[in-house]
């Protein structure tokens, strides 16, 4: 009996244990573990959501129409080649990092405050007082980090501010992939910094990233028929067998003929003394097409599968893509030119105004005028590729870094999704801990922007 009775004490022990050990294991999953359940239900494929579309809407423009589309393409990206004007921005956007900065607490990559003087060191690189101290056309020879500042150092805000923190390195503004036209309207002190002028960006760049062009190469270079890549990361090799770059969508590359008269890519080099030259790449292999690419649904369909499952880019770090950067990168092989950042971005195209609608009103436009791989809908902040109804509800893509939320005790967080994803217009909507009425997209979209 003595026996029995220990082990009828013990048995309700190893409960209580057990019990204890389920909870603990069950809060150290991180919320963000947890998968929405958009991403369980709804195909992360391209070509399964579009098979449930509508026959695509017969294209509104002509063959005329879609060359002039290019044409115009073409133009913002050699501007920087063709200035009307000392510089193609104006000087207070160019220099606003100098002073946006002050006051501010940057951290760097150690988790640590920028060291006392590290900003004004910065400031000073940038030889204000002779300001523009150079007009020269160049082009870039690899991909490029656009910095607010000559360094490669981040500057991110304190961690511990909601939404703050890695990834978001404000030192960081976009990526230039290999063979961009720049205009160089200033050089840093110490000469290892360029000030660029991009036909979609400004910012400080190294300068072993340029080669300078002439006449002579801008003339070919611009006369050229044009290619896109359609695949990320296959490898440019040029005819001596060197590697030069990885391929992005989103770039553009002259085509000319090899010496048995087969298309190549014509890729620019710098020689010994920086200035561009242009060496031939094989094209075989590399997913590539002629610019511009018509706007068909399998082309639309073949070029947004490659941006699947990317991994989330603030400002292409990494080489990755933030959302603006993949909508714009989208619309470049069918010749459709999109500024960089989402709020220049809702400034383009037909633009619908769809703020202070309810969720239901902003749902039925959408339906009834948003055209599936033409129409990007935005919001404060962000942008979406609209890909059509999904089992009657509006779909997304869009490489989003994470849905607001909120804990019990109230403070704000992030539940990270970090890529490319297909989604409702209610991602996280079953979250427990999502940040409602704000955090729910649905509530933050303010209109939408469709293109030809």
């Amino acid at each position: 009996m003595p026996r029995i009775h220990r082990n009828i004490r013990i048995v309700p022990a190893l409960l209580v244990f057990c019990l204890l050990v389920m909870l603990c294991s069950a809060c150290s999953k991180h919320p963000s573990d947890v998968v929405i359940r958009d991403l369980q239900t709804i195909p992360q494929d391209i070509s399964s959501i579009a098979s449930s579309l509508d026959a695509p809407i017969p294209d509104s423009l002509t063959i005329i129409d879609r060359e002039q589309l290019s044409r115009d393409y073409l133009d913002h990206f050699f501007a920087p080649w063709h200035l009307n004007a000392t510089t193609l921005y104006a000087p207070e956007k160019l220099l606003w990092s100098t002073t946006g900065f002050a006051g501010k607490n940057l951290v760097g990559e150690n988790l640590q405050p920028w060291p006392a003087g590290q900003l004004e060191d910065l400031v000073t690189r940038c030889d204000l007082t002779d300001f523009p101290n150079s007009n020269q056309q160049a082009i870039t020879v690899r991909d490029s980090h656009v910095r607010a500042l000559p360094t490669n150092h981040p500057g991110f805000y304190p961690f511990d501010r909601p939404g703050e923190g890695y990834p978001f390195d404000y030192m960081q503004y976009s990526i230039m992939w290999a063979g961009t036209p720049v205009h160089i309207c200033h050089v840093s002190t110490d000469k290892a910094w360029a000030l660029i002028e991009a036909g979609f960006v400004y910012g400080w760049i190294p300068v072993s990233d340029l080669a300078l062009v002439d006449e002579s190469f801008t003339a070919r270079f611009e006369s050229a028929r044009f290619a896109v890549p359609l695949r990320d990361d296959r490898p440019v090799v040029d005819s001596r067998g060197v590697f030069r770059f990885l391929t992005h969508i989103g770039a553009l590359y002259p085509v000319g003929s090899d010496s048995a008269g087969d298309p190549c890519l014509l890729i620019p080099v710098a020689d010994q003394d920086r200035r561009a030259v242009l060496v031939t790449a094989d094209m075989h292999g590399m997913d590539m097409a002629p610019f511009p690419l018509p706007m068909t649904r399998a082309n639309e369909i073949f070029v947004a599968e490659g941006f699947m499952g990317q991994l989330y880019g603030w400002g292409g770090m990494y080489a990755n893509r933030d959302c603006s950067a993949m909508t714009r990168d989208f619309m470049t092989p069918f010749g459709i030119w999109l500024n960089r950042n989402s709020s220049q971005q809702a400034l383009q195209g037909h633009r619908i105004d769809l703020a202070g609608l309810s969720p239901e009103d902003k749902e039925h436009i959408i339906k009834e005028q948003a055209i599936p791989f033409k129409t990007i809908i935005w919001m404060p902040g962000h942008v979406t590729l609209y890909l059509g109804a999904y089992q009657g509800q509006p779909v997304i893509m869009h490489n989003a870094w994470g849905l607001k939320t909120r804990s019990l005790t109230g403070k704000e967080g992030r539940h990270i999704l970090g890529k490319t994803v297909i989604t409702t217009l209610y991602p996280g909507d079953e979250l427990r801990n999502l940040d409602k009425p704000s955090g729910l997209l649905i509530n933050k979209i303010t209109g939408m922007s469709i293109f030809p």
